[in-house]
C-alpha cells in the first residue's frame, strides 16, 4: 500500500542542493542589512487567525492539546511573527528586522507543483513608517532572486491605501467593503456591479470602481488615469508614494519592468498601504509577495508600522527560465464551446488550420503562433488557469461558482447560455417538507440556494448522468444545467424551477494578466471584434 499523502512532496538530490542555494542567498543578503533570523513554532493558537480574510479557518490543519486548546499548523508567517514582536520587543526600542525560513501549512498551486504546505522564506521590518523601508525590502528581494540566477523580472505595485481611500467615500459597512474587495481581487464586474446597485451606490461611483479595475500597466500610462479618480488626501498620498517608489526601484535596477495594478489587493486583509509582487519569466504565480501592514500589531498591543515579504521557495527551486514562452495559452472546454470560441476568433482575424482540418489534437495553435488552444474537460479549465498551465480560460459560470477559483474573471460571453434548474420525474409528486433528496453535480450551489429558501434537504453529489437519480430511486429531484430541456424530456423528467442563469466567462491567470498584458488584450479584442455586428 502507498501511504504517500496527496499534496505533500519529498525533496532529495538536486532539489535539496537548489534549496540550499536559495536559502543561502536569502540568509546572506538579509544579514548584510542587519536582519536577524527567527524560527517560529509550527503550532499556533487557532484563534490567532480569526478575523483574517484570506485564511480559511476551515482548511487549517488542527489538533487539540492535552489542555483542550485548539492548535493549528502555521498557515501564515507574518501574523505569528507580529504577535511575537509585540510581546517581546518594547515599542521604544530600535527597529526590529527579522528574516525566517519555515514551512507554511497552506495550499498552493504552480504549473508543475501543487501542495498543502510549502517552504517559505521572508523578512519582516518593524518600527519605521517610511518609503525607505519598502525600497529596502524590494531591493533585498531582487538581490536574492538575482543571486540565484533568475532574471526577466517584473514588479507589480499596488496600494491598499488608495483603494481604502476610495471606499471610504462610499460610506459602506465593513462587511460590504470586504465583499467589494473580494470582487475586485478577481475583477468580477458581472457580480460587482449588481452588488453595488443593490446597495444604492450612485452610478458615477460604480463607473469609477469599474474604471479602477482597468488600472493595470506601465507607470507612465496608468498613474495619470489613477489621478483622475482621486477623491481625498489618502488617495493622493498613495499615488505619490507609488510614483516615488517606482522611481527609486527603477534607479536601483533599470532592467526590472514596473507595472501598477490598483486591484492588487492581496488575499490577506492586513495590508494597509504599499503592496508588491515580483514575477519571474513565465512563472504564473508571484515569486515574491509583500507589502506594508501598519495596523496588524494593534491586535497584539500597541500599534507599530511594519513591512515585509514572503517567497515560496518550493516553487522557486523548480523554476526553469528556459521554459518561458511568449505564446498565450487558452484552456477551452472540449465540444460545442470550442467550436463557438474558434468561430469568434476566426471572425476576429485569427486562423486555426489544424482545427479546421478536423484534427483530434488537444493543443491547437493559430497560424501566427500567437495563441494556443488547450482542449480540456470543462471542470479542469479553472485548474489549468490557476496553476499557470494556461494564461486564459473560457468556462461556464456554473463551474466557477461551484468551485473556488483564484484568478481574474474578465468578462461574460454569450457562449453556452443555459440555466440551472430543479427537475423531477413527470409522474411523481414532490415529498412534503424537507424530507427529500437532491442529486446534483453542483452540491455547493444547490445547498446555498436551498438554505436561502429555508430548506435543508439531503444532497448527493453525482459526477455524471444526473438524470438517473430519480429514475433509479437514488433521489427525489435533481439540479442540473438545462438548455433546451430535451434531455430531461427524453428521460421522463420535467423542469420545476430555474434559479441561476449561466454563460461562459473569460478567466485569466493573475500573473499572466500583467506579464502578458498586451497579448491578453489582443486576444480579448479579437474575441469581441464582431459582437453585435
Amino acid at each position: 500500500m502507498n501511504y504517500e499523502v496527496a499534496g505533500s512532496s519529498t525533496l532529495i538530490g538536486d532539489s535539496i542542493k537548489r534549496l540550499r542555494e536559495v536559502t543561502g542567498a536569502l540568509i546572506e543578503e538579509s544579514e548584510k542589512l542587519g536582519y536577524e533570523e527567527i524560527i517560529m513554532p509550527n503550532f499556533e493558537d487557532y484563534d490567532l487567525y480569526k478575523n483574517h480574510r484570506g485564511i480559511d479557518r476551515l482548511k487549517m490543519v488542527k489538533t487539540i492539546d492535552n489542555d483542550g486548546r485548539v492548535l493549528v499548523l502555521r498557515p501564515d508567517a507574518t501574523i505569528g511573527i507580529t504577535r511575537y514582536v509585540c510581546n517581546n520587543f518594547p515599542i521604544s526600542e530600535a527597529p526590529v528586522k527579522l528574516f525566517y525560513i519555515s514551512t507554511i501549512f497552506r495550499e498552493f498551486k504552480g504549473v508543475k507543483k501543487t501542495g498543502r504546505d510549502f517552504i517559505q522564506g521572508g523578512v519582516e521590518y518593524f518600527g519605521v513608517d517610511d518609503i525607505s523601508c519598502e525600497e529596502e525590502i524590494i531591493q533585498l528581494a531582487v538581490n536574492i532572486i538575482r543571486k540565484i540566477n533568475i532574471n526577466n523580472l517584473q514588479l507589480g505595485l499596488g496600494s491598499a491605501a488608495y483603494l481604502s481611500g476610495f471606499l471610504s467615500t462610499l460610506k459602506l459597512s465593513k462587511e460590504d467593503e470586504d465583499t467589494i474587495m473580494e470582487h475586485l481581487e478577481i475583477k468580477n464586474l458581472s457580480s460587482l456591479v449588481p452588488f453595488l446597485e443593490s446597495k444604492g451606490i450612485y452610478f458615477k461611483d460604480i463607473e469609477a470602481l469599474v474604471k479602477l479595475t482597468s488600472l493595470v500597466g506601465n507607470v507612465n500610462e496608468v498613474l495619470p488615469k489613477a489621478r483622475e479618480l482621486v477623491r481625498n488626501i489618502e488617495m493622493d498620498k498613495a499615488l505619490n508614494k507609488l510614483q516615488e517608489l517606482s522611481n527609486r526601484i527603477n534607479e536601483f535596477d533599470p532592467r526590472i519592468q514596473i507595472k501598477l495594478d490598483f486591484t492588487l489587493t492581496k488575499r490577506f486583509n492586513y495590508y494597509t498601504d504599499t503592496i508588491f509582487e515580483l514575477y519571474a519569466g513565465g512563472m504564473h504565480v508571484p515569486i515574491v509577495s509583500g507589502g506594508r501592514y501598519n495596523k496588524l500589531a494593534e491586535q497584539y498591543g500597541e500599534p507599530r508600522p511594519a513591512v515585509g515579504f514572503g517567497m515560496n521557495l518550493s516553487l522557486v527551486i523548480d523554476y526553469n527560465e528556459s521554459t518561458v514562452e511568449d505564446i498565450v495559452t487558452i484552456a477551452v472546454a472540449k465540444g460545442r464551446i470550442t467550436k463557438e470560441v474558434v468561430e469568434r476568433l476566426v471572425a476576429g482575424g485569427l486562423k486555426f488550420p489544424e482545427y479546421e482540418s478536423g484534427t483530434r489534437k488537444l493543443l491547437i495553435n493559430d497560424s501566427e503562433n500567437k495563441f494556443r488552444l488547450v482542449l480540456v474537460k470543462s471542470p479542469d479549465v479553472p485548474t489549468y488557469v490557476e496553476s499557470g498551465a494556461a494564461d486564459l480560460g473560457i468556462v461556464g459560470s456554473d463551474i466557477l461558482d461551484e468551485g473556488e477559483f483564484d484568478g481574474y474573471i474578465l468578462r461574460n460571453t454569450d457562449i453556452g447560455k443555459c440555466r440551472m434548474s430543479f427537475a423531477k420525474l413527470a409522474d411523481k409528486k414532490m415529498p412534503k417538507g424537507n424530507s427529500f433528496t437532491v442529486a446534483s453535480k453542483y452540491p455547493r450551489l444547490t445547498s446555498e440556494y436551498l438554505k436561502s429558501q429555508g430548506v435543508n434537504a439531503n444532497i448527493i453529489k453525482l459526477n455524471g448522468s444526473v438524470e438517473l437519480g430519480p429514475i433509479v430511486g437514488l433521489s427525489d429531484i435533481i439540479v442540473d444545467i438545462v438548455e433546451s430541456g430535451n434531455t430531461l424530456r427524453e428521460n421522463g423528467l420535467v423542469e420545476m424551477e430555474s434559479f441561476m442563469d449561466i454563460s461562459s466567462k473569460i478567466i485569466c491567470n493573475k500573473v499572466a494578466f500583467k506579464t502578458k498584458q498586451a497579448a491578453v488584450e489582443e486576444f480579448l479584442e479579437r474575441f469581441d471584434q464582431n459582437i453585435g455586428n
